[in-house]
Formats: structure tokens, sequence, C-alpha cells
């Protein structure tokens, strides 16, 4: 959505101290009109969604939008994404939800409580996102949209209780009574409202802990007095109602995610276990909530992709096409056969590029051997050859000091036809993508 981007850059802002002094330091008139327009423009955009096997919502978790709070650790899970998105998907639907939902005026800006702080401070981090995917929303691989949430809550509840969902999740929430981790992290008095910090629920936040808000007056056998960072939280009543608050919300986001992945014809990915389990539970459960979860793609952990600008890697997708699309069916299908207990970069990607860089190099070495006997070098050989990286650039200096660009001989252009099939071959290879990655890695 390139309207959206444009619009940044229209108010100069193009890096994340930009929109982090922008926002915080502006008049709130010129900042609220700043957030209307940008909710403007995501409902104005045209989408037409069409079917794509890599065509994905991810969880609030993964893109950054929810999870924990803190706005480098949303970045940090945004990066992650982002190079998920730029080696896989054709389209990624993403629902800023602190953005799209808020209903603001001026006078959030001028009442200072810890509720309208917490608001202005999610939409910041949303801005924040839509800076930080900007190379991916002008290419359109990211789409922002608004998903509409035409169920109310009570629906939704009842929606849930009729799925008739296994024992597994009452014995996860016995299981998280008993196990989690809970420790009060702070406590605003003017607002009542609590800050708990959980960690131990790996199912639900496996990178980390995280926080989340109560009011105080929610929380039972709560003692007002033990409201000092860092105090654990004992009461069998009180733990019960927090666990139980979050598998509940886990799940009805799950619900929602999948109703909004049927309608855009999507799958959910997603890097938390538990919404791998709530998606196979609501799939088997309700038909019209039927989902595709998948696992997290591991690209996050491939050496050869770590340092490349996402940039770079949209325009060698645009270069490459058909190389492209091989490498992503050959991975998809090698995913699907995966036998996890393997490393899958080492016992797949590795050995794949191993072969595949000798087979360039024996295309190398026999094309030197028999041009260079021949003398056969022209302008569209070293463009082509030097723009496909098959050729070295050093090659020229040889070309150089024998004389230029020379006169073709048959065996010349025999040895280059040869090369051209040679060439052809490797670039059909499954992993070749891969492959250009590397080598722009080394760069």
């Amino acid at each position: 959505m390139t309207t959206v981007i444009n619009y940044f850059k229209e108010n100069k802002i193009h890096t994340q101290k930009q929109l982090e002094h922008f926002f915080w330091a502006s008049h709130p008139k010129k900042i609220l009109a700043f957030i209307k327009k940008i909710q403007s423009l995501i409902e104005q955009d045209n989408i037409t969604r069409e079917y794509s096997p890599f065509s994905f919502i991810p969880s609030t978790d993964l893109s950054g939008v929810e999870g924990c709070c803190e706005i480098s650790c949303k970045l940090s899970r945004a990066s992650h994404f982002a190079l998920f998105a730029s080696l896989y998907a054709d389209t990624v639907y993403l629902n800023l939800t602190h953005l799209n939902s808020c209903s603001i005026d001026e006078t959030i800006f001028l009442e200072d409580s810890h509720e309208n702080y917490d608001i202005l401070y999610q939409i910041w981090c949303d801005l924040a996102l839509i800076l930080f995917y900007k190379d991916l929303i002008e290419c359109k691989i990211i789409r922002l949209v608004t998903f509409k949430d035409d169920i109310c809550p009570s629906c939704m509840k009842k929606r849930i209780e009729n799925l008739k969902i296994p024992k597994i999740v009452s014995s996860m929430k016995t299981k998280y009574i008993e196990t989690a981790h809970l420790t009060i992290n702070s406590y605003d008095k003017k607002s009542s409202i609590i800050s708990i910090l959980i960690n131990g629920m790996n199912d639900f936040f496996p990178e980390h802990e995280i926080t989340t808000e109560f009011n105080l007056y929610e929380l039972p056998s709560l003692s007002i007095n033990k409201f000092k960072k860092g105090t654990i939280i004992k009461s069998k009543e009180c733990r019960k109602f927090i666990v139980t608050n979050v598998i509940e919300q886990a799940l009805r986001e799950n619900y929602f995610s999948t109703l909004n992945a049927v309608s855009f014809s999507s799958k959910i990915i997603t890097s938390t276990p538990v919404d791998l389990l709530f998606g196979e539970l609501l799939s088997n459960s309700d038909k019209n909530s039927a989902s595709n979860a998948i696992a997290n793609i591991p690209f996050y952990d491939l050496p050869i992709v770590d340092k490349i600008p996402i940039k770079s890697i949209i325009n060698l997708r645009e270069l490459e096409q058909d190389a492209f699309n091989n490498y992503r069916i050959a991975l998809k299908s090698a995913l699907q056969n995966r036998n996890f207990e393997k490393n899958f970069y080492d016992d797949i990607i590795y050995p794949s590029l191993t072969k595949l860089e000798s087979k360039i190099n024996s295309a190398k070495n026999g094309f030197y051997k028999k041009t260079l006997g021949s003398l056969i070098i022209v302008p569209s050989i070293i463009g082509a050859a030097l723009y496909t990286g098959l050729i070295s650039k050093d090659l020229l200096g040889l070309v150089s000091a024998v004389g230029g660009i020379s006169a073709i001989t048959n065996s010349g252009v025999s040895s280059w036809c040869e090369y051209v099939n040679k060439n052809q071959e490797i670039k059909e290879n499954d992993f070749y993508f891969l492959w250009k990655l590397k080598k722009l890695n080394k760069k």
C-alpha cells in the first residue's frame, strides 16, 4: 500500500527516531490528524483477495502487533517475520489491532492517565511497525487490512462454548494454575491498574515472560498491602483467574484469526505452540473456522540470510522469479517430509547448496578453459555472465591482457552454447535462489 508509506514520507518520517520525535513531540492536533489519515488510507485500499498457497495471516505475537509490549521486542520479532515474508510469502494480511480499532479525540492527550498513555503507546508501536515493514508494504507483499469483528464478545463466548473443546484445555488450565510463575510488575494507584509478569507458560509465550494488566478489583483474594514489585502471587483464586483469562483470551484470538483466515483464503502462520493446538481443535470442531495453521518455517536460523537487507531479497525475487518459485515449492515439500529430529539447515539446505556450488564451479572451470583458448569474449557474454554472477569479475582483467574484445570463433560459440545450457540447468536447481542469497550475504 504505497499511499500509506508516501504519507510517512510527506511528513518527513523515514526512520524510527523521526517517528518517535514526531509522535511524542508534535502538537496533539497534528498527531491526531496523522493517525486518522493513516486509518483512512488503510480503509480505502482496494485489495483483491486472490488465493495462493503462500498467502498468510500472521499471529499477532509473531508479527509484533501484540505479545511483549516493549518496542525493541516488537521490532525484533518483526525483523524475524519480515525475513519469512520476503523469503516465502506472496501476500501477508496484517491487521494493526490498536491503530485500526482506536477511536480517539484530543481529550486523550489532555487527560493524564495510565489508560490514555497505554492507548497512545500502542498506536505508536503500530505506526513503528508500518515504518519497519515499509519495503514489504511498498511491493505489496504485506497488505494492511482491517479485520471486521462482527461477533459480540458474548456471542463469541457462546460459540466457543458450543465447540465442545476437548479436555486438553481444562488440563492446560490445571497445569499452569500450579506451575506458572506470576509476580507483580507494577501498580498504578490512580487507575487501579495492576501489571502482572507471567513466566513459565511456554506454550503461550515461548520467547520470554510477558506482562498483562488487570483492574485491581477484578482480581480475587489479592491483598492491597502486597503490591511490591516482584511479589509472587500465591492465592489459588487469583492464580486461577489470571491463568484462565490468558488461556481463554488466546482461544478467542485464535478463533477470530481462523474466521479471518477463511475470509482471506489464507493460512495462519505462528511461532506459538498453543496456536497450532487451538487451530487444530477449532478446525475439527467448527467447519466454519477451518484453518491451515502451520508452524513457523525456520528461515530465522539460516546463516545465509541473517545480514541481507529485506530490500535486497525483494529485488532478487523480482529478478529471479522462476528460481524463487522453484525453491519455495521445494522447500515446502522438504518441510512436509521433514524428520524433526534433524537440523533443517545442516541436513537439508547446506548439502543442497554444497552440491550446487560444486556444479557452478565445474561449469565455470570448463568455460574458462574453452573460451580462453579461442579468445571468445563479446560484450553480451560479459554482461550476461557478470549479471548472473557465474563469471568472476577477475576475468575482465584477463581479457584485457590478451587484447580485449576479440573475434568470435566457431569453437568459442560452441563453448558458450554449452555453457549457457549448463547455466540454465543450474538456475533450475531447487535451491539456486538460496545460493544467490548466499552470494549476496558475502558482499
